[in-house]
């Protein structure tokens, strides 16, 4: 940020004493918050806060005594943050007029105080925190801190450019801090900045092998983008790519990603570099690079089936389906779905026979995962065991079944619904406020086979616990889907 703008902000968080009620949301172990002060402290708080802020701006606009004003208003932040501790305005105002009094040290303090607090203008003070640390040579704080702006405000480009040209020096000399950040964008599904800081990383002659796994980044942030698969081939961002198929390391694996966009659902050829199981960064990341291009495929196919071209999306999901590896559980339920969507009970059929198999790899996988804990990965298999047996279920193809039968469609449709609400009552309060993993489709029909074998009172159960995390989370439109049909006798 420039000297000029820096100026601005600094007059912009003076004059809002708005934000001198700001208190916290919610607490943070780091920095929990003060109790309230009483009414007539706050009251003094505020008028001293009133008096600091006059004379800062005094001192700001050249006044003779600046440095008298400046030590007055330092003074006049500390005692309202004595009388009224939960002032995030205040704390950062005395930080910008200890930095203005050569105290750096105070002045970090109290932006750091400030930038720790959660409320309404968090950010603002996180990135002048951040700004702050890059000033004084601390990069590698400053770095974090930029990298916590850019995750919870998206729309700021200085952060993320700043951060870019740190991590892309040549050489590429912090590559460990590089790869987390280029992961948490993938996670943070800000897909372009995630695409194109691994092809930065590319293009800027990373080490062979970091080849690999920022090859898998760019296919995660292609899955992850709006576009069709014709606007990705000829993208700016996939042209840069295939320049770069001159390295052997690189050339399989870019010339079977360009494959993929360049032939949707045409897919006579196996994908093998994207199909190598063994990938050093896996426990550390969570994403294969077979995981990353199944995400891939699934998204060209989600492309064609919005636009009605069912045979290419078919295709695409059955070969993540069937790409070498534990069977792709996501893709497995689109192909449910556009078999229900097309009333083709047969393709359903032989897709229950081909995958629900107890003995098969669907339920090994599934098995599997539960022994190694990960719950998030088994919620998706019962998921797609549910929506294959339900839908053959709600067809009279078979029965409902029992929720003590695991090859049943009530017996998947109730762990999908329990661990689902497992992994929500396991996140952090701040994940549970913004989303659920309840399914609002997979609820309906859950509630739907509960109605068809006379389980009323636990249809009723199902649909209001489903509809108490949907308000919760302000999905107001899947709170009203899971209980419009519910009949009152």
């Amino acid at each position: 940020m420039s000297a000029r703008s820096r100026s601005r902000a600094t007059a912009l968080a003076l004059l809002l004493g708005s934000l001198f009620a700001s208190a916290p949301a919610r607490p943070q172990a780091s920095t929990p918050p003060s109790p309230p002060a009483p009414a007539d402290d706050r009251a003094e708080a505020r008028r001293l806060f009133d008096q600091a802020v006059a004379d800062h701006l005094a001192a700001e606009q050249g006044a003779p005594d600046r440095e008298a004003l400046l030590r007055r208003a330092a003074a006049g932040y500390s005692r309202a943050l004595e009388l009224a501790p939960d002032t995030v305005s205040a704390l950062y105002n005395l930080g910008r007029a200890q930095e203005a009094l050569g105290d750096l040290e105070g002045a970090a303090r109290a932006y750091e105080l400030a930038a720790s607090r959660p409320g309404p203008k968090r950010i603002f003070y996180l990135e002048r925190w951040a700004e702050h640390l890059a000033a004084r040579g601390r990069t590698r704080e400053a770095c974090e801190a930029f990298e916590e702006v850019v995750l919870l405000e998206p729309r700021l480009e200085a952060p993320h450019a700043f951060l870019v040209g740190e991590y892309l020096k040549p050489g590429l000399p912090d590559a460990p801090r590089l790869l987390a950040y280029l992961w948490r964008l993938v996670a943070a599904r800000q897909a372009t900045r995630a695409a194109e800081l691994a092809i930065g990383a590319l293009e800027a002659d990373a080490p062979a092998h970091l080849h690999a796994e920022l090859l898998t980044a760019v296919a995660a942030g292609f899955a992850q983008l709006p576009q069709s698969a014709t606007e990705i081939l000829e993208s700016p961002l996939l042209r840069r790519l295939a320049r770069l198929r001159g390295a052997p390391s690189l050339r399989p694996g870019i010339t079977e990603l360009v494959r993929l966009y360049a032939r949707p659902g045409r897919y006579e050829e196996p994908f093998v570099w994207w199909s190598e199981p063994d990938d050093s960064w896996v426990h550390e990341r969570g994403v294969r690079r077979r995981d990353a291009f199944r995400a891939a495929l699934r998204a060209v196919g989600d492309g064609y089936r919005q636009r009605g071209e069912v045979e290419v999306a078919t295709a695409c999901y059955k070969t993540a389906v069937e790409l070498p590896g534990d069977p792709d559980p996501l893709a497995l339920r689109d192909l449910a779905s556009v078999y229900v969507e097309q009333r083709d009970l047969a393709a359903l059929d032989a897709l229950a026979a081909r995958w629900t198999d107890p003995a098969g790899a669907l339920f090994e996988a599934k098995n599997r995962l539960y022994m190694e804990g990960q719950l998030a990965k088994v919620l998706d298999y019962h998921r797609a065991l549910g929506q294959i047996y339900g839908a053959l279920a709600a067809s009279g193809k078979t029965s409902w079944g029992t929720v003590s039968q695991p090859t049943t469609a009530l017996f998947q449709l109730d762990r999908a619904f329990r661990v689902a609400e497992r992994l929500d009552d396991q996140a952090a309060p701040e994940e549970r406020a913004r989303a659920t993993r309840l399914d609002p489709d997979l609820t309906l029909l859950y509630a739907r086979g509960l109605e068809a074998t006379g389980q009323r009172e636990k249809e009723i159960d199902v649909r209001t616990r489903a509809a108490t995390r949907f308000e919760a989370v302000g999905d107001a439109r899947a709170a009203a889907k899971v209980t419009s049909q519910v009949k009152i006798d």
